[in-house]
């Protein structure tokens, strides 16, 4: 299981990329170019999720 700051550190890169993509799209039609690595996204939230309930 990760810990926490390790989730954090994760989500946070997939976030920084996300709006990187995001911003180096000139047009709105681009944007459904960006991926988004909705699968690890989840796993992090759930991760969060998990360890939020323990406090």
């Amino acid at each position: 299981m990760l810990n926490y700051k390790e989730i954090v550190r994760k989500s946070n890169e997939s976030y920084n990329k996300f709006f990187k993509d995001l911003q180096s799209k000139p047009s709105v039609k681009d944007y459904n170019d960006i991926e988004i690595d909705v699968a690890n996204m989840q796993d992090i939230i759930a991760e969060k999720a998990k360890n939020y309930h323990k406090r």
